[in-house]
This record gives C-alpha cells, sequence and structure tokens, in this order.
C-alpha cells in the first residue's frame, strides 16, 4: 500500500470481497460431505486479507464502514 496512498479503491474492493465473506448459502446442508470446507477457509481468508489490505485512508470513507468489518 505504500507505493499508491493517493488511491482509494476499498469500496470497489468491499463491493466484490463481502459477499464471500458474508456467503451463507452454502452452508444449507445439502450433498456437501465436508471435504470442500478447507477451500472455502481459504477463500474467506483471502478475501478477508484483501479487504484489509485495501482498507481506505480516507476518514470519511473508514467511519462509514468502520462498523462493517469489527
Amino acid at each position: 500500500m505504500d507505493g499508491f496512498p493517493d488511491m482509494d479503491y476499498y469500496t470497489e474492493v468491499k463491493a466484490m470481497l463481502f459477499s464471500v465473506l458474508d456467503d451463507e448459502e452454502d452452508n444449507d446442508g445439502g450433498d456437501d460431505d465436508g471435504h470442500d470446507k478447507p477451500l472455502q477457509l481459504m477463500v474467506m481468508a483471502s478475501a478477508a486479507k484483501a479487504l484489509g489490505m485495501a482498507w481506505t485512508r480516507n476518514e470519511q470513507v473508514q467511519s462509514e464502514y468502520n462498523g462493517l468489518v469489527l
């Protein structure tokens, strides 16, 4: 992030990745036998890391989305 301090793309990244973190439709008790769970957790961890790396330096945007992440 130190290379592009003036870029603010948190809102766009959040729109793409927050649905991955908040995905409950895979937990419907269907045919999943648990083998995909580690992959799902890895994807969610990567999405959370990317979302954190995109966190904005803009104080207005921070105050708007601060409670959403905590």
